[in-house]
């Protein structure tokens, strides 16, 4: 009996510090309209968090007036409409070669306070450029978006893509606000 409480002891520590995004249930989850909230407690206060979201934005995007869509210093809260080239994927249909090139479109509302902060990723769709091999070195180019779901369910490769590309988004979102470097 004391072998088990104390395994059980060792592994409670493991488990409250492994908590890790798993985006491949986040992907399993089903969608109404593509969305995903982080709320995150930490000590950093709201007004430093706040400048390391401008700061990641302005990083992540080049240009931060043109992703910017909603600001309020004295709230903290911030409003940006971005996009996120994710790896190209190829698959075949009836020996005819495809290949796709997505890139993942959201809304992303970022609020800071000074005992936590919270991300909300909503709207989020994939628009895609699929070049298809229809004759011998003559390809057909096609565009199209659709929601985070329907791309989801098309396939494995493309679900892999879809999860690097939101895990490094999320990952380099978090990082970012979480710093507390005074230089």
């Amino acid at each position: 009996m004391k072998k088990v409480l104390f395994s059980l002891l060792l592994c409670i520590p493991l488990s409250v510090f492994a908590q890790q995004f798993d985006y491949f249930s986040f992907l399993d989850e089903p969608f109404d309209n593509s969305s995903y909230t982080l709320i995150n407690e930490n000590a950093i206060p709201k007004n430093v968090k706040f400048s390391n979201v401008k700061q990641w934005v302005a990083k992540t995007f080049g240009d931060y007036k043109s992703v910017l869509q909603y600001e309020d210093p004295e709230n903290c809260k911030i409003i940006i409409k971005g996009i996120v080239g994710m790896e190209k994927y190829t698959y075949y249909v009836n020996e005819k070669r495809v290949v796709g090139k997505p890139d993942l479109s959201f809304t992303l509302t970022i609020d800071c306070k000074d005992d936590k902060y919270r991300l909300k990723f909503e709207n989020m769709t994939v628009d895609l450029v699929e070049d298809r091999t229809v004759a011998l070195l003559k390809y057909v180019t096609t565009e199209r978006t659709c929601t985070l779901a329907d791309f989801v369910k098309e396939g494995t490769g493309q679900r892999v893509s879809i999860a690097d590309a939101f895990a490094n988004l999320l990952n380099s979102t978090v990082e970012s606000i979480e710093q507390e470097d005074d230089f």
